[in-house]
């Protein structure tokens, strides 16, 4: 039992140093491949204290829990990614219905339009000239 714990203490050391180390923060797919290797090495200590065999059974669970927490951690974090992108969405809309509310506002209390800069000044809000007639070289006669 006093050899599980050291092994379970050492492995706890060497991650928390490892961990410490980072210079940038922690991704969700690093913490998950972070924590699965530390749940791996214990349960795999733990199951092979049963049978006598303590360090191969850390040695065996720790890289598979490294691999199971790190899939586990890509998959958090490609949903993490997708919602940021919707949030983005989301808040681009809303200013957007904010925009409309304001003009028709606006329209409704028959205010003139903001000058805008640009081409969409112009667009649309631009008198076409009257279209000329062709000459036609009779109107000498």
């Amino acid at each position: 039992m006093t050899r599980i714990r050291s092994i379970v203490t050492a492995t706890l050391l060497a991650v928390l140093v490892a961990a410490a180390g980072c210079a940038a923060p922690l991704s969700t797919r690093e913490k998950g491949g972070l924590f699965g290797g530390v749940l791996g090495a214990g349960t795999g200590a733990i199951i092979g204290s049963a049978t006598g065999h303590t360090a191969a059974g850390a040695a065996i669970g720790g890289p598979l829990g490294l691999l199971t927490g790190g899939l586990i951690g890509d998959q958090l974090l490609a949903r993490e990614r997708a919602e940021s992108q919707l949030q983005g969405q989301i808040n681009t809309q809303r200013r957007e219905l904010k925009r409309q509310r304001s003009e028709i506002e606006r329209l409704k209390s028959g205010q003139q339009a903001p000058a805008r800069s640009g081409a969409a000044a112009t667009s649309g809000t631009r008198k076409r000239p009257a279209p000329q007639k062709a000459a036609t070289g009779l109107s000498a006669i």
